[in-house]
C-alpha cells in the first residue's frame, strides 16, 4: 500500500495532466455536435473491433451447430442452382430477389436480456449499408439498421420496445403488427387483429410488404396462443418468432433497388401536399 501511494505521488503531475485532458475532451465532445458525431463514429469502430476479437475467440463454442446449418443451406443452394432458380438467399421469391440486393454480414454482438436490444455486424457504409435497411436471416425477420460506420453497423433487433413489424395473417390476409412482448427472446405479440377473425395455433404470420424495409410475405413466426377477452375488441395473440436470436450468426442486410424511386415519389407527394 505504501509503495502504491509513493508511486502515485511520484507521477501525480502526469496523472493530473491526463485527468484534466480527459475532462477537456469530454466537455468538447459534450458541447459540440460535430465533435460528438466524430466521437460516436470512432467509438463505434473501436467497440466493433473489440466485438470482432471477442466473437472470434468464442465462435468455436457454436461452430458445430453453425456448420450443420451452413451445410444444410448449401445443399439447398445447390438444388436451387441445378433447377435454375434464384440461388440466394433461401425462402425468397425471384420477384423479391430481383428487387433487393442481399449483403451478407456476420453477427459480432447480440443482446437478448434488455428491453431495447441491439445487434452489431461486421459490415458498414463501405459495404453499401445505410440506416433504415431491413435485416433478415434465412429463417425470418431480424430487425433494421440503426447506425453504421465504415466497417460496422448497429441494428435495432426485433427484440426492441420501439420496433413494430407490419405483418399479415397468411390465411385471412388480415393486416396486423408484430411487436416484442419484452419477455422471452423467442416470443412476440400480434396486435390489432379483430376478435371476429379466425386465428388458430400454428397459423403463419408474414411481412405485409406495406413498407420498403422487408420483402412481402417473408416469415415472421407462427401463432403460439390465442385468447379472446370480452373487454378487448382485438385478439390477444402470442407469436413464436421464426428467427432464433439465441444462435444468430449470419444475417442478410436488404438493399432495396427501388428505394430511390420510392423516396422520389414520396418527396414529390409531400411537396404537392404542402401547396
Amino acid at each position: 500500500m505504501r509503495q502504491l501511494i509513493e508511486l502515485l505521488l511520484q507521477y501525480r503531475i502526469l496523472l493530473t495532466f491526463l485527468g484534466l485532458e480527459l475532462v477537456s475532451i469530454f466537455l468538447v465532445v459534450q458541447n459540440n455536435s460535430f465533435q460528438r458525431a466524430i466521437a460516436f463514429t470512432t467509438m463505434q469502430e473501436l467497440t466493433g473491433g473489440l466485438y470482432s476479437v471477442y466473437t472470434a475467440t468464442t465462435a468455436y463454442v457454436a461452430l458445430k451447430e453453425v456448420n450443420s446449418k451452413l451445410a444444410a443451406e448449401n445443399a439447398l443452394l445447390r438444388e436451387q442452382l441445378v433447377n435454375q432458380r434464384i440461388p440466394i438467399p433461401l425462402n425468397v421469391s425471384p420477384k423479391v430477389a430481383s428487387q433487393f440486393e442481399f449483403i451478407t454480414a456476420k453477427v459480432i454482438n447480440n443482446s437478448l436480456i434488455y428491453s431495447n436490444n441491439y445487434i452489431t455486424i461486421n459490415k458498414g457504409s463501405d459495404d453499401g449499408i445505410k440506416v433504415g435497411m431491413g435485416v433478415i436471416t434465412t429463417d425470418g425477420v431480424v430487425g433494421k439498421v440503426k447506425s453504421c460506420s465504415p466497417n460496422f453497423s448497429i441494428l435495432y433487433s426485433i427484440l426492441h420496445s420501439d420496433i413494430m413489424v407490419s405483418s399479415t395473417l397468411k390465411k385471412s390476409k388480415t393486416t396486423c403488427f408484430t411487436k416484442w412482448a419484452m419477455k422471452a427472446p423467442d416470443k412476440a405479440q400480434v396486435l390489432y387483429v379483430p376478435r371476429h377473425i379466425p386465428v388458430q395455433v400454428g397459423d403463419t404470420i408474414l411481412t405485409s410488404g406495406f413498407n420498403t424495409t422487408y420483402p412481402e410475405n417473408y416469415m415472421v413466426g407462427t401463432v403460439l396462443a390465442v385468447k379472446k377477452t370480452i373487454e378487448n375488441t382485438n385478439l390477444d395473440i402470442t407469436l413464436k418468432l421464426s428467427t432464433n436470436f439465441s444462435s444468430l450468426s449470419y444475417v442478410y442486410v436488404l438493399k432495396n433497388s427501388k428505394q430511390p424511386e420510392i423516396d422520389s415519389l414520396q418527396q414529390s407527394a409531400e411537396k404537392l401536399g404542402n401547396k
